[in-house]
């Protein structure tokens, strides 16, 4: 059986940690869950089960279709950042270009 794909993209901070914590707790054998993270290399807290971590930098949308190709659902931990909208916008545009 092939596992729905869900990818949670700005996993390292608070909610994304959060929200990988509980997927991985609660479905880690029944979704493939994907981390985000800018930085793989300052990501060991999430290690977890069914977890995989991926270098994904939000807004780079060309980047990102790529990244983001064969994904069911995606999750979008906006950043507090002043460009946060257009961080976002950009992650969704490359979602949707996608097929997620």
């Amino acid at each position: 059986m092939v596992k729905p794909v869900v990818f949670v993209i700005g996993a390292s901070g608070n909610i994304g940690q959060a929200t990988i914590q509980a997927l991985s707790s609660k479905y880690a054998d029944k979704l493939e869950i994907r981390a985000g993270v800018r930085n793989p290399d300052k990501a060991d807290k999430l290690k977890l089960p069914g977890v995989t971590i991926v270098q994904a930098q939000m807004g780079d949308k060309d980047t990102l279709i790529n990244t983001f190709k064969g994904v069911d659902a995606l999750y979008i931990v906006t950043p507090g950042t002043e460009n946060r909208a257009a961080l976002t916008i950009h992650t969704a545009e490359a979602a949707k270009e996608a097929g997620v």
